[in-house]
């Protein structure tokens, strides 16, 4: 995955007085760090519209304790009702230490068991939680769903994981099912055609 560089500072006063002055206050932290930054609002808003859950980011700060260190945007607190960015979370992470994070996944193509046989595609989760080093987290993991017939199940082991990558969750746990038109699913199904 690209990494993004990303600017910020320390910020040394509370939320409100920041939001006043065009910024978005937020946190870094990991296990032995905690430090209070800042960002231009607008340079948040253009980097989170385009940024996938997993993107990994380079902060460029003036400050040496945050300067090159590496970081994902663990959470995001949103005002509804001006829908804009209220606080973040960055957590940084060490190159040569592995991380567990969600990844998208994206379904490409359109399965068998609905263009041929009627049924209908069920997504059951649009991501999975995977291990790796931070330098190779992917942005997205494909799913080819063509061959997926009426009763097909394509589970966390079926994946094929770029090297150095391990899946977390129960390698059981179904993602994409096609099940028949007629039949009563606990989970409704979605549009027949693939998600890319």
């Amino acid at each position: 995955m690209r990494i993004v560089k990303l600017g910020v500072s320390k910020r040394e006063v509370e939320g409100r007085k920041v939001r006043h002055n065009g910024l978005i206050p937020g946190v870094a932290y990991r296990r032995d760090k905690n430090v209070k930054v800042q960002i231009p609002i607008k340079d948040f808003v253009k980097i989170a519209k385009k940024a996938s859950s997993s993107q990994i980011f380079q902060l460029e700060s003036e400050d040496p304790d945050l300067n090159n260190q590496l970081a994902l945007i663990r959470d995001i607190q949103i005002d509804f009702v001006k829908k804009q960015p209220l606080h973040f979370d960055l957590f940084l992470v060490l190159e040569n230490e592995k991380v567990e994070l969600e990844v998208p996944l994206r379904f490409v193509g359109e399965p068998k068991g609905v263009k041929l046989e009627g049924g209908l595609l069920n997504i059951l989760k649009h991501s999975v939680v995977v291990r790796c080093f931070p330098t190779n987290i992917p942005e997205y993991l494909e799913i080819a769903i063509n061959d997926l017939g009426v009763g097909d199940t394509f589970h966390v082991e079926d994946l094929t994981l770029p090297e150095g990558i391990e899946a977390v969750d129960d390698p059981e746990e179904p993602l994409v099912t096609v099940v028949s038109s007629a039949e009563d699913s606990e989970v409704p199904p979605e549009t027949g055609s693939s998600q890319t």
